[in-house]
């Protein structure tokens, strides 16, 4: 058991249904106890690094996270592809391509 949590994040479908399993419980409890959500939500976390001090609350804390990943993965993949070469990264998507078929239009 500890192994297949250990691969399951990596997986697409793993991640996927741990996301839809988190957004469900999430919607159940800010319609069940929408106080204690937002006081979640609400409760500001600081950070004190010497004399550099972040405050904000838990929501921002997210937000910040999420953006910050976002855009590391992106420059991530970015990256990737160009060490391919610059076709690979142009091509569009095979669904995107133009038939030259007249009748699969």
């Amino acid at each position: 058991m500890p192994r297949l949590l250990v691969r399951l994040p990596h997986r697409e479908a793993g991640s996927a249904g741990f996301l839809m399993a988190m957004a469900l419980v999430a919607l159940v409890w800010a319609n069940a106890w929408p106080e204690s959500y937002e006081a979640l939500w609400t409760t500001v976390l600081t950070v004190d690094v010497g004399v550099v001090g972040f405050s904000e609350d838990v929501r921002h804390w997210v937000n910040d996270l999420l953006i910050a990943v976002f855009f590391v993965r992106g420059w991530r993949r970015s990256a990737a592809s160009s060490s391919r070469g610059r076709s690979s990264a142009a091509a569009p998507p095979d669904c995107l391509k133009a038939s030259s078929d007249p009748r699969s239009a």
